[in-house]
């Protein structure tokens, strides 16, 4: 009888617990939510810049050496001026380039130059003058100290644009310029002195001096002058300047 209660006991037991499987709440469990995170965007890279090009030092050219310029320069007489040295006309930045020399004198500002200035035309100096008054040039003139013995003919030494330059006869004078005149003659072989030959032209003269000779056709040049017309009387003298 005992072991007839026992095995009913276990049996309801058994039952019960049963129940409880199969009458319980049968829903699924809920799958877990997937943890999220908010979404957190990277930057663009910065943006390299471009290297900048190496630039070498800047070099400045070397201006070219104006010293002694009028001495083979190419510069010419002819009876507007000498060279860029035109009559009538401002040459001051040019004469200040070449190295000329000022010399104020009364209402005339006179520049100066010698090839003597460090470098000599050969055997023999020359120099040129030129007359400034205010802002206009009165003329030029080049000359060299040889009336005893005829100069050379020395290339890059002043010269007209026919040729003629220190030491040309007069015959070379006449045949460059067949209209020219003498105006002046106070040559004599025992003292000395000079004669002149004027070549007129609108706005200008060339007026040459020359000696030597046993006469006027066997003298040599010994200067050249470019002078304005205005500055000229009719034997080519210079006027006063003031």
């Amino acid at each position: 009888m005992e072991k007839l209660i026992a095995a009913l006991l276990v049996a309801g037991a058994t039952i019960a617990l049963s129940g409880c499987t199969v009458g319980g709440d049968d829903r699924a469990a809920p799958a877990p939510r997937p943890t999220t995170h908010a979404a957190t965007s990277t930057p663009a890279p910065a943006a390299t810049p471009a290297p900048t090009p190496s630039v070498g030092p800047v070099v400045q050219p070397t201006p070219a050496p104006t010293t002694n310029a009028p001495y083979d320069s190419g510069w010419r007489f002819t009876t507007a001026g000498y060279g860029p040295i035109e009559l009538g006309k401002d040459a001051t930045v040019v004469l200040n380039d070449a190295l000329f020399t000022k010399e104020p004198s009364g209402c005339i500002d006179l520049y100066h130059w010698s090839s003597g200035n460090g470098r000599t035309s050969g055997k023999q100096e020359w120099e040129l003058t030129v007359g400034q008054i205010g802002n206009r040039v009165r003329y030029v003139y080049a000359a060299v100290d040889s009336k005893e013995a005829q100069p050379e003919k020395i290339d890059g030494e002043a010269r007209t644009d026919t040729g003629i330059t220190f030491g040309s006869t007069v015959t070379d004078l006449k045949a460059a310029y067949p209209g020219i005149q003498k105006t002046n003659d106070t040559w004599d072989p025992r003292y000395g002195g000079y004669r002149e030959w004027t070549l007129n032209a609108t706005g200008g003269v060339l007026v040459f001096n020359t000696s030597g000779g046993e006469d006027s056709d066997h003298d040599w040049v010994t200067s050249i002058r470019a002078a304005t017309s205005w500055g000229h009387d009719a034997a080519g003298d210079i006027q006063p300047l003031c």
